[in-house]
């Protein structure tokens, strides 16, 4: 009844726990938290993220004309980026605003002069219209040949890892080339889905050409796929425990998909505020609930003992 209310539930297990996550929230709440995002260092497009992340901010405040403040932090394992805006701005917008702006960053890119149309009917002056689209359009191709190189570099590393793997487990002599370029592709996201408000967890579906199939086993397969998206994700150095509840959200996860993978990060780095590790056990324990009825109940109370142990309750 809660959930399709809307009613987010908070599982706690002490007084000290509520009024940690209580002030949290009201600290949100006042400030007005528009989103907040853990990048682990280790992904793929995590430092074009970083700079995207910057000039979208810049978007809202000289195009949008917002008042918006950037925050965050970084650890040896992430950095976490943290948005907070005046009232006018609402959280459930976001992914609006960051479609306009990827729009206005195509026009700046392609068609200056349509982009400096759009500024016009925001109501900036046309010097200052121009100003913004020349700067946006310099940033926006240095961003996109900088994605294309870090794509073209993490593929050409997975590949001679597998490459390495494959020789000692292959069935039926060497793995092609065409084939293994062609699973790597496959599994590797695209430039065109980057998108560091949906956490960059958006991997495409993977399509093996059915004319040339790999002749492994298919556990030899499945690790080797495991690999190549751990490698992308950034999750190589996660527990079991941590990347079983990473597949479990992204099945059941939803539209707090994005929130819930960076409640998981930011429970596994030690580094993290304390605080924000506290609401993100709570999330991760609310969503074990949610999805209850659909895992089996002894890998949920393995999950939910995992959750307990990582803050030592």
């Amino acid at each position: 009844m809660l959930n399709e209310s809307g009613v987010s539930v908070t599982p706690y297990n002490t007084n000290a726990e509520l009024s940690t996550l209580a002030a949290s929230f009201i600290d949100d709440n006042e400030n007005n938290l528009l989103f907040r995002v853990y990048v682990p260092s280790g992904r793929l497009y995590a430092t074009e993220a970083d700079r995207l992340l910057a000039l979208f901010h810049d978007w809202l405040t000289q195009v949008g004309r917002h008042s918006v403040r950037q925050d965050g932090y970084s650890t040896s394992a992430g950095r976490v980026y943290e948005f907070f805006g005046d009232q006018n701005l609402l959280p459930q917008e976001m992914s609006r605003h960051f479609s306009d702006f990827s729009h206005f960053l195509d026009l700046c890119a392609t068609d200056p002069d349509a982009a400096e149309d759009e500024l016009s009917t925001r109501g900036l002056a046309r010097n200052s219209a121009s100003d913004i689209v020349t700067r946006y359009g310099k940033s926006v191709r240095r961003i996109n040949t900088d994605l294309r190189h870090e794509r073209e570099s993490r593929m050409l590393a997975i590949r001679h890892r597998l490459e390495s793997e494959l020789l000692d487990v292959a069935e039926g002599g060497e793995i092609s080339s065409t084939q293994l370029d062609s699973f790597v592709h496959n599994l590797t996201p695209n430039t065109s889905t980057f998108n560091p408000l949906a956490s960059l967890s958006s991997l495409p579906e993977m399509h093996i050409p059915s004319a040339a199939p790999f002749t492994v086993h298919q556990q030899v397969f499945n690790n080797l796929q495991g690999t190549v998206i751990q490698s992308v994700q950034g999750t190589v150095n996660l527990g079991p425990e941590a990347k079983e509840l990473l597949r479990l959200i992204a099945i059941h996860g939803g539209a707090d998909g994005a929130a819930l993978e960076t409640a998981v990060h930011e429970l596994e780095d030690p580094d993290a505020r304390q605080a924000e590790r506290l609401g993100a056990k709570a999330k991760l324990s609310a969503f074990l609930l949610r999805v209850r009825d659909t895992i089996e109940a002894a890998g949920r109370s393995a999950l939910q003992k995992y959750l307990e142990s990582k803050l030592g309750v």
